[in-house]
């Protein structure tokens, strides 16, 4: 979020190879050498928009690859990301003013573009396969980014009803089931 200003996703919005040259360049994963035309026009629209916006990409080395599943590699969260934000025109009110978390994750559940039906990483071919977000990333997304955000917005502009609408989320989602709370149940 602090490398790339809200206002920018938003402009570029609707241009598919700029928000993804943005979101992907920022993130410090494009500085490989490609043979594929798409991220070759990428790395060059990302080199533009941060001359012309002044940004400083994030380092490669911050993110992790190793041992993850394909679905879960930050170049594909980021694709599914640049789906979100086109979805949502570049505006979270919509996403907020959403009352139940099914509906909430019916918005969440986004196809990025169809570069990504066959690559997990730029300029690499994969086995094609659709790459939605899944319910419960869906539901990760509600409680550490929407509830929060939700929440901080409406207590500083003492907008009770939406601080209500997320804890409210928050009674909605079934809880969390991952390996370290299964290992904390299982000792009882």
């Amino acid at each position: 979020a602090r490398r790339i200003p809200w206002r920018l996703l938003a402009r570029y919005r609707d241009d598919d190879l700029r928000l993804e040259a943005l979101l992907l360049g920022q993130a410090g994963l494009l500085g490989d050498t490609f043979q594929e035309e798409l991220p070759r026009r990428w790395q060059a629209e990302h080199e533009h928009l941060a001359r012309l916006h002044g940004l400083e990409p994030m380092p490669k080395a911050t993110w992790k690859f190793a041992r993850m599943r394909p679905l879960n590699l930050p170049t594909v969260r980021l694709a599914q990301y640049a789906a979100l934000v086109r979805r949502s025109e570049g505006s979270l009110v919509r996403l907020l003013n959403e009352e139940g978390t099914d509906r909430l994750e019916q918005q969440l559940k986004v196809l990025p573009s169809a570069y990504w039906l066959d690559h997990h990483v730029p300029g690499r071919r994969s086995v094609p396969s659709p790459k939605p977000l899944g319910s419960q990333s869906a539901q990760r997304l509600i409680v550490n980014a929407l509830v929060p955000a939700a929440f901080e917005l409406g207590r500083s502009q003492g907008r009770e009803a939406l601080c209500d609408r997320a804890l409210g989320w928050l009674e909605q989602l079934p809880a969390e089931r991952n390996g370290e709370l299964e290992r904390w149940t299982s000792l009882g």
